[in-house]
């Protein structure tokens, strides 16, 4: 598997495990790289660390949740792998400079979501380009 499908293949399967107990180092391990080889190609590609952009897809979900449904702060802070509501807010606080129950209160969020994706690049086929697609979640 090349890296852009490799690549791809991460991305989607982070889209689909949000929830679930899903590290880079599992990532990695599950794919067969090394941790620090797979931070690299990550970065290398996209840019970011893998963690990163977990903790960032993550955070976009929890957001769209706040807004969009009644659950409690922290299930939803459990839902997506925060050890405790504490530890959710002052993640949450450090993207988005306020607190979820503010966040709420406010009841905006950005009905887009982006969907991330690698392709080759048109000059340079051996090198690949980032592909951000903006696409309306349903509520």
């Amino acid at each position: 598997m090349n890296r852009i499908h490799l690549l791809n293949h991460v991305l989607e399967l982070i889209d689909h495990s949000l929830t679930c107990d899903l590290t880079a180092a599992s990532l990695a391990g599950r794919l067969g790289y090394s941790r620090s080889a797979f931070d690299r190609l990550f970065i290398d590609v996209l840019g970011d660390t893998p963690a990163r952009h977990i903790r960032s897809r993550r955070m976009l979900e929890a957001a769209w949740n706040l807004a969009h449904t009644r659950k409690r702060i922290v299930d939803i802070a459990l839902d997506y792998q925060f050890d405790s509501q504490e530890a959710f807010t002052r993640a949450f606080r450090r993207a988005f400079d306020v607190p979820p129950a503010q966040f709420r209160k406010r009841g905006e969020v950005n009905p887009l979501y982006p969907v991330v994706t690698v392709r080759p690049h048109e000059l340079q086929p051996s090198r690949a380009r980032v592909v951000t697609v903006w696409q309306l979640r349903q509520v």
